[in-house]
């Protein structure tokens, strides 16, 4: 896919007491990807940083004019899988209809990891509520989920994720 002018916000959250921050190694994955094919990406945070607030990580998701927003985090309890949520923006019903569009798209592709990639309830994260371009949240899964927990641990697993969303997104906003 060509991504030139497209611009994505990546927000990976801090992951609660993993061993692994699964949501920074997808992020880079898929970010990698992108510039590959001449977009561009704004990530959130780095593994560098100790500053990782969800304000903090909203002012760089807000400052940038990018095209769309997509960002990734893991529950420490609850359900295990993949869960793609649609994120209401505060700006317009048009974004809203484009971010739901999005995440069934997204959940689409993820099936190709996960057979039961599911799009979840509409969420109203922080970081990317204030957003003013379409945007989703993809749980990457449950710390409370042993066969998650396997997952999170191998970098192909990773891998495959970002390559699926990498498609969806390049099949959505690219050219090929």
């Amino acid at each position: 896919y060509r991504l030139e002018g497209i611009v994505f916000v990546i927000d990976p959250a801090p992951v609660p007491d993993g061993d692994v921050d699964t949501t920074l190694e997808v992020a880079r994955r898929l970010q990698s990807l992108i510039e590959a094919s001449g977009g561009a990406s704004i990530v959130t945070r780095s593994l560098s940083e100790s500053q990782t607030t969800p304000g903090i990580r909203q002012s760089r998701a807000t400052v940038t004019s990018a095209t769309v927003a997509i960002g990734f985090d893991v529950v420490a309890d609850g359900p295990g899988g993949v869960i793609v949520f649609s994120q209401k923006s505060s700006s317009s019903a048009e974004i809203d209809v484009l971010s739901d569009e999005l995440a069934v798209e997204l959940a689409q592709a993820l099936t190709e990891v996960d057979l039961d990639s599911v799009v979840g309830p509409v969420s109203n994260y922080p970081v990317l509520k204030a957003s003013a371009r379409p945007a989703t949240r993809v749980r990457l899964g449950s710390l409370s989920d042993d066969a998650d927990v396997a997952s999170f641990r191998d970098p192909t697993w990773a891998d495959t994720i970002a390559r699926s969303l990498y498609r969806a997104l390049g099949e959505r906003f690219g050219a090929l």
